[in-house]
């Protein structure tokens, strides 16, 4: 026997049946639970190890003058918006300096 989905007049219903061709016999299934949820999550948060170290030579991105780097004390650095997640309700910022490349977020 081999479940199925059984879609008889708007009412969805797991079923088993017979897979030879000769034999229509279906039988229903005994307990009105649930057989498979499929829950896809999806994690669009940004990751600083997967940015590039040479985004900073990108000339489309915006520059400030007005940000220090906590690793090398350059005073440039190219910034770009991360990516928003269905729950963040800030503007993150991801900075990359000029000079060392290191990489950090403005909360």
């Amino acid at each position: 026997m081999y479940p199925r989905e059984n879609r008889r007049m708007g009412v969805r219903e797991l079923e088993y049946y017979c897979k030879q061709s000769d034999c229509s016999y279906t039988e229903p299934s005994q307990s009105s639970s649930c057989v498979y949820v499929n829950d896809i999550v999806k994690d669009s948060t940004t990751r600083l190890e997967v940015i590039q170290c040479d985004v900073n030579k990108d000339p489309t991105l915006q520059r400030s003058r007005d940000i220090v780097c906590a690793k090398c004390s350059y005073n440039e650095a190219v910034f770009f918006q991360a990516e928003q997640t269905p729950k963040s309700v800030a503007l993150n910022l991801v900075f990359v300096c000029c000079q060392c490349g290191h990489k950090w977020m403005d909360r």
